[in-house]
C-alpha cells in the first residue's frame, strides 16, 4: 500500500516538474507582439526595397536628403489612415511639431482618402502611396505607425515602431549631434 502511494506521489511530482519545465520553455520561445513589431521592416544597414521606393523617387529623395539635411538623413514614417497613433502623429505634424533637420517622408500604407493624403502632403517633403501594401509587404512592414531613419543612400540607420515616433527621431538626431561633438573634441 505504501509503495503504491509513494509511486503515485513520484509520478505526480514528475508530471508537475515536466509541466512547469514545458511551460517555461514555451514561454522562452514565444516573443511578445511588441518585440516582433520592433523587428519588422528592413534590417538596419540595408537599403529600403525598390518595391517600396521606386527608382525615380529614390533619386529625388537622395538628392533632397543631401541638399536639405545637414545630417543627410530622412525620417520615413509609415502611416495608415485607420491607425489612431498615425492620426496623432499627423496632428502633431500639422501643428508644427517636426523633427529637426531631416527630410520627412510619409509612406501611406493601405488605401487612404484624398483628404488624408492631401493633409499628409501638406506636412511631408515626400509622400509615397502604397495603396495595396505591396511595397510595405516586400519591406517586411506589417504594422503602423513605424519610423525609419534613412541615410542618403536610403539605408536604414535606425527604426522603431509605435509610440511617440517624432520624439524618437529627435532623440536620434540629438544622439548624432552629441557623437559628432565628442569626435570633434
Amino acid at each position: 500500500m505504501e509503495v503504491n502511494e509513494l509511486a503515485q506521489w513520484v509520478v505526480l511530482v514528475f508530471m508537475g516538474v515536466f509541466l512547469l519545465g514545458l511551460t517555461r520553455q514555451l514561454g522562452a520561445f514565444m516573443r511578445p507582439h511588441s518585440e516582433e513589431l520592433a523587428d519588422m521592416g528592413p534590417a538596419l544597414g540595408t537599403e529600403v526595397p525598390s518595391a517600396l521606393v521606386d527608382d525615380p523617387t529614390r533619386r529625388r529623395l537622395s538628392a533632397l536628403i543631401r541638399g536639405k539635411s545637414s545630417w543627410h538623413r530622412a525620417a520615413a514614417l509609415v502611416i495608415d489612415e485607420q491607425c489612431s497613433g498615425c492620426r496623432s502623429i499627423l496632428d502633431d505634424l500639422v501643428s508644427g511639431i517636426r523633427p529637426p533637420d531631416v527630410v520627412l517622408v510619409a509612406i501611406l500604407k493601405d488605401s487612404t482618402s484624398e483628404i488624408f493624403r492631401s493633409t499628409v502632403a501638406s506636412v511631408a517633403d515626400v509622400v509615397i502611396a502604397d495603396p495595396h501594401s505591396t511595397g510595405c509587404g516586400a519591406a517586411g512592414i506589417y504594422g503602423t505607425p513605424m519610423v525609419m531613419l534613412l541615410d542618403e543612400r536610403l539605408r536604414v540607420v535606425q527604426k522603431d515602431f509605435g509610440g511617440d515616433l517624432l520624439t524618437r527621431v529627435s532623440e536620434w538626431i540629438s544622439e548624432m549631434e552629441t557623437e559628432a561633438e565628442q569626435l570633434s573634441a
